[in-house]
């Protein structure tokens, strides 16, 4: 196969996009832009079981969709499907080993969150200049989700993984209470472990 960059290319445009089309341009990312193989191969790649007719029809409907809208191009010989990106304007690189870690994970301590989900919300920090300053509505906005799923999302990149760094601002209500306006958000190393 190809020599695999340490880094994943993403594009911004990828984020707003529902979370079954989005796990197949994530694949493909991951992948180094292309992959060749059956709608059961694809399933084993992310983690779905294979041979389910509902998966394959979703797969085959995404597969649709992204080739419709300009994402992917595609070819099928018999069942073999070969998918390839086609790129957007806004490219977002990631370290390979936090893309690696959050797509074969087999799921996330005590947080109900999609691994889709959590990956956006990577990639998303990633594609911030230096600090962004946000609450977790304003990135639900960005990325098409609840500000609870990015709440679930944050917690699995900080716990699980140590791949963003945050610094929440605080403040007091005026009975005392702590309170927390927003937070910036930046991408941290891989080697880094602060």
């Amino acid at each position: 196969g190809a020599i695999m960059d340490s880094k994943v290319r993403f594009y911004r445009e990828w984020l707003t996009l529902p979370k079954n089309d989005f796990r197949i341009l994530a694949m493909l990312a991951e992948q180094g832009g292309s992959f060749k193989g059956s709608l059961a191969d694809m399933c084993r790649r992310l983690n779905i079981t294979a041979g389910q007719s509902k998966h394959n029809a979703k797969l085959r409907a995404s597969i649709e969709t992204l080739t419709a809208n300009g994402y992917i191009s595609h070819q099928k010989q018999g069942n073999t499907y070969t998918l390839t990106l086609i790129p957007k304007e806004t490219e977002i690189k990631v370290f390979r080993k936090w893309v690696e870690d959050v797509i074969y994970v087999k799921g996330f301590e005590n947080e109900s969150v999609a691994w889709e989900q959590v990956l956006k919300m990577l990639i998303w920090v990633y594609g911030q200049d230096g600090m962004a300053y946000y609450t977790a509505r304003e990135i639900g906005e960005e990325l098409g989700v609840s500000g609870d799923v990015v709440g679930s999302a944050y917690k699995v990149l900080d716990r699980q993984f140590q791949s963003i760094a945050r610094e929440p601002e605080n403040y007091k209500t005026f009975n005392g209470e702590p309170r927390t306006k927003g937070q910036y958000f930046i991408g941290a190393q891989p080697w880094s472990r602060e």
